[in-house]
């Protein structure tokens, strides 16, 4: 299954209990989240594995509120993923420097423009 169908199939189940719809998927959103940080705080608390079935279904349910908030602002899956590319590119690269990994070009001169970080 791509984007655009899971998408489409989801919404079969998007049943308006709420005035407002950018509300409920908000909150369903936050919940869920919650739920998976949950899970990894019980892990990290018993030193045991993460059932990574339940995650997941978790994971899952966090996929399903962030289609109903992309399609809420007018966007498909596909476009809010692919959206995210660039700055894949130029945010998320580290180079060394020493032993201290850098930031890359992009991000230093963000911080350095909000001059609250020394780099």
């Amino acid at each position: 299954m791509n984007f655009n169908e899971y998408q489409k199939e989801s919404r079969k189940t998007w049943k308006v209990k709420y005035k407002n719809d950018l509300e409920r998927a908000l909150l369903g959103l936050f919940g869920e989240a919650g739920e998976v940080a949950e899970k990894y705080k019980k892990s990290m608390r018993d030193d045991t594995e993460i059932n990574t079935k339940d995650m997941a279904k978790e994971l899952g349910d966090i996929l399903y509120y962030i289609t109903r908030l992309a399609e809420y602002n007018g966007h498909t899956l596909e476009q809010v993923a692919k959206s995210c590319g660039p700055r894949f590119e130029s945010t998320l690269k580290f180079t060394p420097k020493g032993n201290k990994p850098t930031l890359s070009t992009v991000r230093e001169q963000t911080l350095a423009r909000n001059s609250f970080i020394e780099i």
